[in-house]
């Protein structure tokens, strides 16, 4: 059974609802020390965890119990991780766990040792067997003896060092492996997210319909006030209008790259063309202009101020790029292939670090 470690943090026990933690305490009991549940017993642990809520008068749905997992887990995984630049990319990750992680944070709960005072394992290093200090000058048997005796020594020391090697080469294929399933849960979870925006953004969208519609309903039912009318096909036309202005913007901005060594296209996610017809038309000419310079000079031209970004974004790959657009906004992108531009931000934004604005 996995330890329920988070009502340690003070903060955490003060600012998460008591049925929200009880929550997250029973889905725990459940895990294995590893903050995942056990294989194929998924259906049955949820069950088990549904009734024993309900038996507390706590509702749990399926999908509160999915994001407790993750939470778990997510958590586990920054206490556990030890690289510095990938724990801060972990905390600045948005999802269900970013929150908690702050609580932790602002107690100085910073790794697993801090809730178990245990030391994460570390591999051993061991002292090689000294060999025999030379003793005094010996006769020529006596030499030849301690010549052999040193020989055979130094086959022991290979040999042990040698198993040792191997056990230390099986360790670590084990941590790659454990590695591999962090990395694969990191991807599952961008998915999971990038699915999320999807379906908010279709629920939006079914949302303005129906309230256009009943507008529409209403303005057919009360003749008297026709501008009920003209809002409810505002309300329907939004849309249309906000992909057709999008489209223009598109045409407004460089469609190929042609460096000196390499050429290519340009491609604007969705969220980077959102934020780009959102600032005022004086900024956006001016992030229109940077990027004609990086489609022609390159990265490296000084006014685009380009590095490379040392944490994760939001709505951008890792191992992307970051230039300047204009006095007080960046874009991030990336060239894989084509020239993928992902996110406008305005420095001093709260989910990027100050020291990567």
């Amino acid at each position: 059974m996995a330890l329920y470690f988070l009502t340690k943090s003070p903060t955490y026990a003060k600012k998460t609802e008591e049925s929200i933690n009880r929550r997250r305490e029973v889905v725990c009991q459940r895990l294995n020390k590893n903050y995942k549940i056990p294989k194929n017993s998924d259906g049955e642990i949820h069950q088990k965890v549904v009734q024993e809520l309900t038996a507390e008068g706590i509702e749990i749905t399926e999908s509160q119990y999915g994001s407790d997992k993750v939470v778990l887990r997510s958590v586990y995984l920054w206490l556990i991780e030890t690289d510095e630049k990938k724990k801060a990319e972990l905390a600045a990750k948005k999802s269900p766990a970013s929150g908690v992680i702050k609580y932790l944070i602002e107690d100085n709960l910073l790794s697993w040792g801090d809730f178990t005072k245990e030391k994460l394992f570390q591999p051993e290093i061991e002292t090689q067997t000294a060999l025999p200090a030379p003793g005094p000058k010996l006769t020529e048997h006596a030499a030849g003896q301690e010549v052999i005796g040193n020989v055979n020594l130094l086959f022991t020391s290979l040999e042990t060092m040698l198993e040792e090697n191997k056990l230390l080469k099986e360790e670590n294929q084990q941590f790659q492996k454990l590695h591999e399933d962090d990395e694969s849960y990191i991807r599952y979870m961008d998915s999971e997210y990038t699915a999320s925006e999807e379906r908010l953004k279709e629920l939006k969208q079914s949302m303005r319909h129906v309230h256009s519609t009943t507008l529409e309903q209403m303005a057919n039912e009360y003749p008297e006030f026709p501008q009920l009318l003209i809002i409810a096909q505002k309300m329907k036309d939004s849309p249309v209008r906000r992909q057709l202005q999008l489209s223009k913007l598109v045409g407004r901005l460089p469609q190929t790259f042609a460096w000196q060594n390499d050429t290519g296209v340009m491609i604007y996610e969705t969220h980077f063309l959102r934020a780009l017809s959102d600032i005022r038309s004086d900024e956006q000419e001016q992030v229109i202009k940077q990027i004609g310079i990086l489609s022609i000079q390159g990265p490296e031209y000084a006014s685009l101020h380009t590095v490379k970004c040392e944490m994760r974004f939001p709505s951008s790959p890792a191992g992307c790029m970051k230039s300047r657009g204009a006095e007080t906004l960046r874009f991030t992108w990336k060239k894989n292939g084509g020239i993928h531009l992902y996110w406008l931000y305005r420095k001093g934004d709260s989910r990027v670090r100050q020291t990567e604005a």
